[in-house]
């Protein structure tokens, strides 16, 4: 079941629609939502949202004083986020959009970070992939580090095997090489955006922008955060097996490197993110 906002669902012929469509998946975070909405209201560019209530309890309600179009999804039960983006993306490419833009709920998206995407896809149509660098922060919004992802595409192939070298909500994609290479795979819980970067690596080119774009709002003491990232690491592990290259070093020294992040202390790895930065 979709719910529509504002006005009709854009047609592929109607000269009014949007190239972007931001994805948000979402389950059970109403005030995360209102707080990523409200940031894109800043953005100042012309897109379209596309929400995905994976079996949130209450439902998911989209407020009714935003700037632009929303489009809500209902889907039921909770089915996870790999089958809330997969819902998305797939209504996404039916409506014919050139690029979809990622961010979570919860996060905020900063002024100018779509029309810079998408300016930057345009100009560099070998590329599938372009992120931003990223400010995470904690609960009460005190800065914790930023994170500034390697630029270029051969970097951004090695870092994939140590950590985060695109931050996923930062990113947009090129939707028909998405379409190409395939959905994100529910094969690789914590890992499906590293898998689709992979994959998508095999015939185009991934990029990141140096400015700060997205605010991430993270939980360091949260329990559950911590059993997410335990989650991501350990499905970050199975997907670098997947991918694995023999004739690269990196593939070695990556898995050995998550290894260890898996059975170091959380507390230590912040430190050295602050001290990095």
């Amino acid at each position: 079941m979709s719910d529509r906002r504002h006005h009709d669902a854009p047609h592929a012929h109607d000269s009014r629609q949007s190239r972007v469509a931001v994805l948000i998946p979402v389950f059970n975070d109403q005030p995360g939502l209102e707080k990523a909405l409200a940031s894109l209201a800043q953005d100042g560019s012309r897109f379209d949202v596309m929400v995905v209530d994976d079996g949130s309890d209450p439902p998911i309600s989209i407020p009714s004083n935003l700037p632009y179009q929303v489009r809500l999804i209902r889907q039921e039960p909770n089915q996870g986020i790999t089958a809330a983006l997969n819902r998305g993306l797939a209504q996404i490419a039916q409506d014919r959009y050139d690029y979809v833009a990622r961010i979570d709920a919860g996060d905020l998206s900063l002024s100018g970070r779509l029309a810079a995407q998408a300016a930057f896809l345009d100009d560099h149509p070998e590329h599938a992939v372009v992120g931003t660098a990223t400010r995470h922060v904690d609960v009460d919004g005190r800065i914790l580090y930023d994170f500034y992802p390697p630029r270029e595409h051969g970097d951004i192939m090695r870092g994939l095997r140590y950590q985060a070298a695109l931050m996923h909500p930062s990113i947009m994609l090129r939707l028909d090489a998405v379409q190409a290479c395939g959905l994100y795979d529910n094969r690789f819980p914590g890992g499906e955006d590293y898998d689709l970067f992979f994959r998508l690596a095999k015939t185009c080119k991934l990029a990141n922008l140096q400015e700060i774009y997205v605010v991430k709002e993270t939980n360091p003491s949260s329990i559950t955060g911590q059993r997410k990232k335990l989650r991501g690491r350990l499905g970050r592990l199975k997907l670098l097996a997947w991918h694995f290259d023999p004739g690269s070093v990196h593939s070695y020294l990556g898995i050995a490197a998550n290894t260890l992040a898996i059975l170091t202390p959380p507390h230590l790895i912040r430190t050295v993110r602050r001290w990095r930065n």
